[in-house]
């Protein structure tokens, strides 16, 4: 009842997310210009902080030849020329220009006006996310201005900043870039914007904000910023640690993903950007985060894995897809150690490649966590995905939608959200747990199997020690007899040695240790080792085509001690002169027949005071075998039934309980 209600609890909380999110994607109407000769935005009384992405109008490289801005060229035929070429960004989100490698220089353009009667401290700002340097441009006051629109002579510079450009030689010394700029007071100014980015894809996220509120905003974003990034190395270095502690693969690689996760997120807000790159290398403050998105893209397979593991029909050919990715994530990856002039000849292809393999990723993620849940009912994989995955390809049809008709882009979704990093560890350290509470039952499963090995190995000792005794023993007291009459005979005496070293032979064959190869190779052995000294001929067949090696260790141990058990018996005590061992399997389901043609015996009585009998049905019990005995005067049949899909105890699926 529990489960039931935790598992509804997810889904109501899942379904809530997805359907919020879908309607937070399409209840942001683009605010439309009326107004087609100038984009004129004028200034609110009072306002903090107002996007301008849906208020600019743009200039792409797709447009034609592009926007070029001359130093001297006068306002009076910039402007005109502006606003029947450039169009308006459709999008609330972002000034989106497309793929860095086609357009790697974008323009935007807006006028501010301010109809107020006091001057407006003002600061245009943009996260430096998948732009590499942004420069502004003001119109250039000539003196004071009355009411209504007015041009100046040219536009003037504001500055320039790159990403990485250092902290203090910046307008803020925060990680974005943030142009200060004076309004006075009844005035309309044109703004003109331009940026620049090496690799992805290139957009901005422009928002206008008073200079007081934008410094204190900003103050608060950089610290929790840092705090984030922090937090994700604290938790990568506690799941290493404890994976570490533990032996558990599937903490180990999650404290990997976790550290790739870190660097990607220090990468998209800046942090990674004042680093001393190497200037040969094609790594440095541009490429960088093209680097570690391709990165943690192959960085959440190895993870991915160790939480699906018991789902997977087929690990080698998962194993080799997945190292089949990995080489290509690696490829590109090694890409950007080239000198920088033939990275840019590769710049246009290692995009395309980012943002296929990208696609492949989110592909390959949400089919087998449907997998997992569906053949193993491993639930954790597929609320990650639910939360991580299903936002990232909804906001790109979503986005999609709304480019039709608009613009030749759309909105790359940006990196999950902390909530989603806290579910993923909870989830983890979730089926962690169930790791350990699995290994404890694995434990105590194999103490109690090493008790009942050592009991039924001292039965076996016991067993060979009587065979010495009445077997061995008798029988050279007999030729010792024998040899106390007179006349000897040498033809009884011979008999009887040769009988002796008979059974000195079979205890020694039945004595000889086990090794690690497959049942049905170990099987094949023992019959052809009793067919050298057995006057019964012993046959072997496996119908399985080898799925019975399938089976659990322990499980193809005690099957092969029965065998031999039963082969031994037919040898001694049947009276058989031929005996078959066969292997069948319908899929699901193991047989393994042994029939002889002899006389037969009470199978009541064996099981009651027979050691032989006793410790077959012991050996069957621990691993989980059927037994069935069929003894008739003509001959008899065991029968040992099991099935194939048994865990084997060294890949335990932790959700399950064990027989």
């Amino acid at each position: 009842m529990i489960k039931q209600v935790k598992a509804g609890l997810w889904m109501l909380l899942l379904g809530t997310g997805l359907v919020w999110f879908v309607w937070d994607q399409f209840n942001q109407p683009g605010q439309r210009l009326t107004d087609t000769n100038g984009p004129v935005y004028t200034l609110a009384p009072s306002f903090d902080t107002e996007s301008l992405n849906n208020r600019m109008l743009v200039s792409h490289a797709w447009l034609g030849p592009g926007f070029h801005l001359a130093p001297d060229q006068s306002l009076a035929r910039l402007l005109p020329a502006i606003r029947q070429t450039f169009r308006r960004n459709p999008h609330p989100d972002a000034v989106l220009h497309g793929n860095s490698a086609l357009v790697p220089v974008g323009w935007a353009y807006i006028e501010l006006r301010n109809a107020t009667n006091q001057p407006r401290q003002l600061v245009l700002s943009m996260p430096q996310y998948r732009c590499n340097q942004a420069t502004l441009w003001i119109a250039h006051q000539a003196g004071p201005r009355k009411a209504g629109p007015r041009e100046a002579d040219r536009f003037a510079l504001v500055g320039t900043l790159r990403n990485n450009t250092p902290l203090g030689d910046r307008f803020y010394p925060f990680f974005n870039y943030a142009f200060p700029f004076t309004i006075p007071p009844q005035t309309t100014v044109p703004l003109l914007l331009r940026t620049r980015n090496y690799a992805s894809f290139h957009e901005v996220d422009v928002r206008l904000s008073r200079q007081r509120t934008y410094a204190e905003a900003a103050y608060i974003d950089s610290i929790r910023d840092g705090a984030n990034v922090v937090v994700f190395l604290i938790l990568a270095l506690v799941a290493l640690l404890v994976g570490w502690l533990s032996k558990s693969q599937l903490l180990r690689w999650f404290g990997a993903f976790l550290v790739s996760l870190s660097v990607m997120s220090a990468s998209h807000l800046g942090h990674l950007s004042l680093l001393p790159y190497p200037d040969w290398q094609s790594v440095n403050a541009d490429t960088i985060g093209t680097f570690c998105r391709i990165l943690i893209n192959a960085m959440v397979h190895p993870f991915f894995y160790e939480m699906i593991k018991p789902a997977i029909r087929h690990p080698r050919r998962y194993k080799l897809a997945m190292l089949g990715y990995c080489a290509a994530s690696a490829l590109l990856m090694g890409l950007h150690l080239l000198p920088r002039p033939y990275y840019d000849h590769l710049n246009y292809g290692i995009n395309v490649g980012m943002v296929s393999l990208t696609n492949i990723n989110v592909a390959w993620l949400l089919v087998y966590a449907v997998l997992a849940y569906g053949r193993e009912r491993i639930w954790s994989p597929l609320a990650i995905c639910l939360l991580a995955l299903i936002p990232l390809v909804l906001s790109q049809i979503v986005s999609i939608i709304r480019a039709v008709g608009e613009q030749d882009t759309y909105r790359q979704a940006a990196p999950s959200p902390l909530y989603v990093l806290l579910v993923l560890i909870y989830l983890t350290f979730d089926q962690f747990r169930k790791e350990l509470v699995t290994r404890q039952r694995m434990q105590a499963q194999m103490r109690e199997v090493g008790e009942h090995n050592d009991a039924l190995r001292r039965e076996e000792i016991e067993s060979i020690g009587r065979d010495l005794h009445d077997q061995v023993g008798n029988t050279l007291a007999t030729a010792l007899g024998y040899l106390g009459r007179r006349p000897v005979n040498p033809d009884k005496l011979r008999t009887i040695i040769v009988s002796a070293i008979g059974e000195l032979r079979f205890l020694s064959h039945n004595l000889v240790k086990d090794d690690d190869r497959p049942l049905t190779d170990k099987i094949d052995t023992l019959v052809s080792r009793f067919n050298d000294f057995s006057a019964i001929r012993l046959s072997f067949a496996d119908y399985t085509h080898g799925q019975i090696d399938q089976l659990a260790t322990l499980k193809q141990q005690n099957i092969y001690r029965i065998i031999q058990e039963l082969l031994t018996n037919v040898i001694r005590h049947s009276g058989a002169t031929q005996a078959n061992v066969q292997f069948f399997c319908d899929g699901t389901t193991v047989d393994v027949s042994v029939e002889d043609d002899g006389t037969g015996f009470d199978v009541s009585a064996g099981q009651t005071s027979g050691i032989g009998i006793q410790t077959i049905y012991k050996r069957a019990a621990l691993s989980g075998i059927e037994v069935r005995f069929d003894a008739t005067p003509a001959g008899t049949t065991v029968l040992l039934q099991t099935t194939l899909n048994d865990l084997i105890l060294s890949d335990a699926n932790p959700n399950y309980s064990y027989r």
